[in-house]
């Protein structure tokens, strides 16, 4: 930091800019600045747009202007690239001849199962019937039993064999679809948030939740929470969770992930997006008008009722939109912490994980995790 100041007129240097101490009568002397624009030439008109004045201290200035330039820096960091309308499109363009591998894979694959079942209804079925009917251990039998095994070993698992092979070939064709829409929504490595994680204690998992970490910073870029460190411990009779900062009543909990012992990378993944909104006030707040905008006019339901799983506790209450899930629309809201959560991020980033079949579920959800997730 350059900061002098002269004896005549008392000229401030704050790195490129200058601002002269004025009067109406000097050459320096006119409008104050727009906020979020360069200043103009009124006494201390210069950084008056980032909130700088002669009137402080060299201490508030220095902080100030401190401040500014990180937050310029943070903003040139931002991924750049298409918009999310732009990276769907192309992504879901270039989908196409994988989808229809895929299609065509299955129907080769429904047909060899068809073509298995009526070979054994044929075949094997009625030498099953005129085995039941025999006395085991007559040569009979012994003839009928070793034809089926024939059949069995023979055409009928040549049969099973090609419906596996189309399988896996459905199998690999959606690997490659991951990967073609990750490359289409990661962001550049030099571009990612960096997050680590603190393990503190924590000894079994520690492989499941870095493989969701590196996941997680595919996937969120430096306009968030760049280099952040995200706290893990190990909970052991409560599902995974993550527990708000603002829960003081848990201070030892609070601000980290609870993972169990069976909670895999989706897991992890799903309760970093708890831990990136909570850690980012913008975040939430976009996430808030996000549901609010879906399920306007909507009524909360009890979860229970929504998905039919009776496991859902009777406060866990949502608004089911045309979610794919209606989890998506979760509600909380409590009397002390007002709306303090939402599983928009939560599990708007656990679906980015394969995110062509996100994009052609529900376009407006992709597109606004796209953007969200890169600080836009």
């Amino acid at each position: 930091m350059n900061l002098t100041s002269r004896a005549k007129g008392q000229a401030w240097y704050f790195g490129w800019r200058v601002v002269q101490r004025g009067s109406q009568f000097s050459g320096n002397y006119g409008h104050k600045g727009r906020k979020g624009q360069r200043g103009g030439s009124l006494p201390g008109g210069g950084h008056s747009a980032i909130g700088v004045t002669p009137a402080m201290s060299r201490e508030e200035i220095e902080q100030t202007i401190t401040q500014h330039r990180e937050a310029q820096a943070a903003k040139k960091k931002r991924p750049k690239g298409p918009m999310a309308e732009e990276a769907r499109t192309l992504m879901i363009f270039e989908s196409i001849k994988l989808d229809h591998a895929i299609k065509k894979e299955r129907q080769q694959s429904d047909l060899a199962l068809a073509r298995l079942t009526q070979f054994r209804k044929k075949n094997i079925v009625p030498l099953e019937n005129k085995l039941n009917g025999m006395t085991y251990g007559t040569d009979e039998f012994a003839d009928t039993f070793a034809e089926i095994t024939r059949l069995e070993n023979g055409e009928a698992t040549d049969l099973w064999n090609e419906h596996m092979a189309h399988m896996g070939n459905v199998r690999e064709y959606q690997q490659q679809l991951r990967e073609l829409g990750m490359k289409h929504v990661a962001v550049p490595k030099d571009q990612q948030a960096n997050v680590q994680l603190d393990f503190g204690k924590l000894r079994k998992g520690k492989q499941e939740a870095q493989e969701a970490v590196d996941a997680f910073n595919q996937l969120v870029g430096t306009g968030t929470v760049n280099n952040e460190t995200a706290r893990v411990v190990r909970v052991s009779k409560r599902r995974a969770h993550y527990v708000p900062q603002s829960f003081t009543w848990r201070p030892e909990d609070a601000g980290a992930v609870g993972l169990s012992t069976s909670s895999g990378k989706i897991t992890m993944l799903h309760e970093l997006g708890h831990w990136l909104e909570d850690r980012d006030p913008a975040i939430h707040q976009k996430a808030l008008a996000f549901l609010d905008r879906r399920t306007v006019g909507e009524t909360a339901q009890w979860l229970g009722d929504l998905t039919k799983f009776k496991g859902y506790k009777k406060h866990e209450i949502a608004k089911p939109d045309k979610f794919s899930m209606p989890y998506m629309g979760k509600v909380y809201d409590s009397e002390t912490l007002g709306r303090y959560a939402t599983e928009i991020v939560s599990m708007g980033i656990q679906e980015m994980f394969d995110p062509v079949s996100f994009a052609k579920a529900d376009p407006d959800y992709f597109d606004f995790m796209y953007d969200l997730l890169r600080g836009r």
